[in-house]
């Protein structure tokens, strides 16, 4: 094998095993009372990555490894939802309450329903860089 191909497979598998991240640390939706489920969206919701928007209807995109609102503000008794319309795996965790959604796959959704009042920040269990926050009031 040549050096120059040498460097070009290392480098591939360097890529490779970035975008592969993540794991599995055992918690499941069901065990924090949080719904994960498969859908299918309409080809226009796959374009339009911000319709989510921070409107009080609770919905969070996940696009371009980020949360789109990154924060919404909701009701309290709202249910939250985030759909992944990215192609990698994300995840939608509360550390603080210990809830963790199942690991998404491009147009998978989660949903929490928040009825607390206050700040609750979450982030993508896969990636802790992405952040994003749900106040209820």
């Amino acid at each position: 094998m040549s050096r120059r191909t040498r460097a070009f497979t290392a480098q591939l598998l360097l890529v490779v095993g970035l975008t592969a991240c993540g794991g599995d640390d055992g918690g499941s939706a069901e065990d924090a009372g949080a719904t994960s489920s498969s859908t299918s969206a309409p080809a226009a919701d796959e374009t339009n990555a911000s319709e989510g928007g921070d409107d009080g209807s609770g919905r969070v995109d996940i696009v371009d490894f980020r949360f789109e609102p990154s924060e919404v503000t909701v009701a309290a008794g709202t249910t939250v939802r985030w759909e992944n319309k990215d192609e990698a795996i994300h995840s939608v965790v509360d550390r603080e309450l210990d809830v963790r959604s199942e690991d998404l796959a491009q147009r998978d959704t989660f949903e929490r329903t928040f009825d607390e009042p206050g700040e609750h920040p979450y982030v993508c269990g896969i990636h802790d860089y992405m952040e994003g926050i749900v106040t209820v009031e």
